[in-house]
Order: C-alpha cells, then sequence, then structure tokens
C-alpha cells in the first residue's frame, strides 16, 4: 500500500447510515439562525440532546501522519483503536520532521528551530537507525536480541525519538466522540497552533459526505453548539489529560517506579470478594459474620468455588490504586487495556536533575556498547534544554501550562516519563498480567508489570493473583502462536523469583 503524502490525512471513512435521520432532525430544530427563535436554556437541552443522541452510532477512520501525543490521546477516549507497531515504524527525517514541527518555529524563534532541525537530522535518526542494525539476512522489525548486530531491538532504540513521530491509527468510535476532537482543536487553535488536532478536525469535515458538512458548518457558527462543546466543564474534562500538578496520593518512596495504595484490598478485598459470591446466589448477606467470624480458609473456599465456575465478575470488587513511573512509550502501551481508570501528571521529563530520573534507559541500551549509552544520555539531555525552552516561551506568551504541555510533549522523547495513577480489579489485572508478563511483550512494560505482581502477591493476596499469571505458567500453552518466544519454562521460573 502506498502512502499518498507526508501530511495528516484520512483515509476509509465509515458511519452508521441512520445518521442521516438524526443530522436532519437537528437541522430542521437547529436554523442558521438559532438566536432569534429560540431562548439559550431551551437550546442548551436541544444540544446535548443531540450529543447524547448520537452517542450510539459508530464513526470509523484511519488518520495517517498523526503525531504520538495525538495517539495517544486518541487512545485515552477509550474506543476501538489500533496503531502501527513500533516494531514497523520507518523514521526518517520526513516522518519525524513533519509538518507538526514546522509549528514549532513561532515558539523557538528561527535559530532555535533550525538547531532542532539539526538535532534531529544529524544525531537522533542516525543514532536510532545506527543502534537498531539487523544481522546480515534479518527483516526489520523481528522480534529477538539475536536478530540485532548490537543486542538493541528497534522498539528499544525507539525511546530516542520524539513523540512528534509519525504513526497511523484505525478508529472506531461513538459519534459523540467527534466532539470530544473538536474540542481539542479549539484548544490549540486558541494557541495558534493550527496542526494537531485542529487539523484533524479539518480533515473529517472535508471527507463528510455533503449533508454532514453543510449541518457541521452550520453548527460550528452556532454560538450556542460551540460555548456547549468548549464549555469550562468540558474543557476540564479533557484537560486532565494533560495536568502538570502535584502529585495527588503522598506515597513514600518515591524512587520506586512502582508503589501500591490500597483501595479495597488485604483484608477488606477479601471480604468484599465474599460478600460478592454471597450476593450472586443469596437473598441476604450477613457482613459481620463475614468480618468477624469467618476463617480466612473459609473466605478463600467460598471465592474459589465461585469463580471456579466461571464466576469472575466478583473478583472487581478488589481493587487497588497504584502509582508507576513510566515513559510516554509504554504509558500509550497500558493505555491500551481500557478498563483501569488512569490519571497522568504530565511530564515527568524536568523534574529531577538528574536526567536518569527523567527518562526510561532500556537494559539493551544500558548494558550494551558504552558509546550507544553515552550517546542516549546526551541526546535526552538536549531534548530536556528544548522542552525546557518551549514551556518557558509558552510561558512568556501566557500560554497556561496545562495547555503548554500539549505542544511541549510533542517535542519530548518517547523515553520522557510520566507519573500515572491507575485504579484497577483482579479482573482487570488478570487480563493486564496474561498480555504484558508474557516474554514477547515490550521489556519496560513488563518489568512495571512485574513489579506490581510483586508488590500484590504477598501473604493473604498470594493465592488471589496465581491466576492471573500468562497461560504458559498455569499450563495453558502459548497464546502467540507462530510469534511464541519458545521459553515457557524460562516464564515459570523468572515468575517464581517474582513471588519470593
Amino acid at each position: 500500500m502506498t502512502q499518498q503524502n507526508n501530511s495528516l490525512h484520512i483515509s476509509g471513512l465509515s458511519f452508521s447510515p441512520e445518521l442521516f435521520d438524526v443530522i436532519s432532525k437537528y437541522q430542521r430544530i437547529f436554523p442558521s439562525n438559532p438566536s432569534a427563535l429560540y431562548t439559550r436554556e431551551f437550546a442548551d437541552v436541544v444540544i446535548q440532546e443531540m450529543v447524547d443522541s448520537l452517542d450510539i452510532f459508530n464513526v470509523s477512520f484511519i488518520a495517517h501522519n498523526v503525531d504520538r501525543f495525538m495517539s495517544t490521546v486518541l487512545c485515552q477516549m477509550n474506543q476501538s483503536y489500533t496503531q502501527q507497531s513500533q516494531r514497523y515504524v520507518k523514521a526518517s527525517t520526513e516522518t519525524v520532521l513533519n509538518d507538526v514541527i514546522e509549528g514549532f518555529e513561532n515558539i523557538l524563534g528561527t535559530e532555535l528551530y533550525n538547531q532542532y532541525l539539526d538535532f534531529q537530522a544529524n544525531k537522533v535518526i542516525p543514532y536510532y537507525k545506527k543502534v537498531s542494525e539487523v544481522k546480515e539476512g534479518e527483516k526489520e522489525g523481528g522480534r529477538g536480541l539475536d536478530k540485532y548486530k548490537y543486542g538493541i531491538p528497534i522498539e528499544d532504540a525507539r525511546y530516542v525519538l520524539p513523540m512528534s513521530v509519525n504513526t497511523t491509527v484505525d478508529i472506531t468510535m461513538g459519534f459523540d466522540k467527534l466532539f470530544d476532537i473538536y474540542a481539542l482543536g479549539r484548544i490549540e487553535y486558541s494557541m495558534g497552533w493550527e496542526l494537531g488536532f485542529h487539523k484533524l478536525w479539518k480533515c473529517l469535515l472535508e471527507a463528510f459526505d455533503n449533508k454532514f458538512k453543510t449541518f457541521f458548518d452550520m453548527t460550528t457558527l452556532n454560538q450556542y453548539f460551540v460555548e456547549r462543546l468548549i464549555s469550562p466543564s468540558r474543557i476540564s474534562k479533557l484537560l486532565r489529560l494533560y495536568s502538570h500538578s502535584e502529585s495527588v496520593l503522598s506515597i513514600d518512596n518515591r524512587q520506586n517506579d512502582v508503589m501500591i495504595s490500597s483501595v479495597f484490598g488485604d483484608a477488606y478485598g477479601v471480604n468484599k470478594l465474599v460478600t460478592g459470591a454471597y450476593t450472586s446466589t443469596q437473598e441476604y448477606v450477613d457482613c459481620t459474620h463475614i468480618k468477624n467470624h469467618m476463617t480466612d480458609e473459609g473466605k478463600r473456599a467460598i471465592i474459589n468455588r465461585v469463580t471456579g465456575y466461571g464466576h469472575t465478575s466478583i473478583q472487581e470488587h478488589y481493587q487497588g490504586l497504584s502509582r508507576m513511573n513510566m515513559s510516554l512509550s509504554c504509558y500509550h502501551q497500558y493505555l491500551r487495556h481500557r478498563i483501569p481508570t488512569n490519571r497522568v501528571n504530565w511530564i515527568l521529563f524536568d523534574k529531577y536533575k538528574s536526567i536518569h530520573k527523567n527518562v526510561f534507559i532500556p537494559a539493551s541500551i544500558l548494558n550494551g556498547p558504552q558509546e550507544f549509552y553515552h550517546e542516549y544520555i546526551e541526546i535526552m539531555a538536549k531534548y530536556r534544554e528544548f522542552y525546557s525552552i518551549v514551556m518557558e516561551r509558552c510561558k512568556t506568551q501566557t500560554i497556561p501550562e496545562n495547555k503548554a504541555i500539549m505542544l511541549a510533549t510533542r517535542i519530548a522523547p518517547n523515553a520522557a516519563k510520566v507519573e500515572v495513577y491507575s485504579r484497577s480489579n483482579l479482573r482487570a489485572d488478570t487480563w493486564i498480567n496474561r498480555e504484558r508478563l508474557c516474554m514477547t511483550a515490550a521489556s519496560e512494560i513488563r518489568q512495571l508489570i512485574a513489579q506490581k505482581y510483586l508488590a500484590l502477591t504477598k501473604d493473604d493476596e498470594e493465592s488471589l493473583y496465581l491466576d492471573t499469571l500468562p497461560p504458559c505458567f498455569l499450563g495453558l500453552g502459548c497464546k502467540e502462536g507462530k510469534m511464541t518466544c519458545s521459553h515457557a519454562k524460562a516464564i515459570a521460573t523468572e515468575v517464581s523469583e517474582f513471588k519470593r
């Protein structure tokens, strides 16, 4: 398949045909000048009704050459989503120095902007290609360190690429989510940024049928509609994705990448599992008896019996809150599980003086040729310098910090760390662990989930988490098919070490 151009564009737009009926209804309700006919209160009710009625319809499209920051935010919308694997990303001056980067000239100034272009073209991209060179006869993007000349796989080399690098995403979402894209585009446009989500919105308008385009053109000019979509409450909800506030919890030992703060864990969580088990079959549940008189063995027996029937919904009562420091690249992977509720502090890139605490360093680079490691650190330090300049320039232009991060993150590397607070339950963790403790998973997220697993599988909780291990460890065979790592025994040994 031939790529048409290097600018952001969409293809394959499709939508539920029933949308025509809904759109026609609201076109009749909203004439071109509704203020002459309706009060604000009435218009507000109708607009909310319209947005609510559209969320049951699907719209699907492929967005080409969106930057990694945009693809991360699109993934946060929790819609059906597929992205080009980073193993197959072709990093070049065209995919890195794209039209998104052109928008930084006004912020950095011509001299610094040209320095950034030179940094990417003559430092970052050559480094990326050099360290991930495959051995003679091997295909690019293959799995396994033995396929690479220096033992550095391409997914580890990608950490030096900026978040502005082009990627492709295939999205199916509720029609109402288009209004989120519109709102994000309005935020960027208000900062003089006509790229990113603003451009994506324009591409979507161009691709829609004339009836839809007429509808959106009309409603975009409608002051009630615009005010509703970019109201403070709606924007606040979207901007929580870019919050740069202080940590929301006081958790000790902040040097660790994973810290657990139980919400409904420990004894209380076990009791909730038992009450859930009883509730599924009985009219009345005596919580006091369960808490004060049942033995731990009795509780385990009831939990195992009910979950043994396949009634795993009770596992959702066992919930915990974890704080995880991870790279932007890893965060994107974690988001794809969708079930956990996440709050992110963007971004840790300038939080610590030591660059080693601000970025993730893959083991293959840390333990590989020393010249590659030192060059990696130099690249990260230069990235931080540019990031700090963008944040400072935005400040002088009176751009609020939470909005400025939408711009600055685009020139941060994939390796830059963010602080993620994630609330998940045992049922969600089962799926995440089975996917991410697999030997074929990316090394960073595998290390994080292993640390989280280790923190949770202790004392009384251990038996609850045994079933969350990869299928091969449970004797269920490998789920990877032809892509298997062929090291099922190694997984069993390694997970056993985690539990000690």
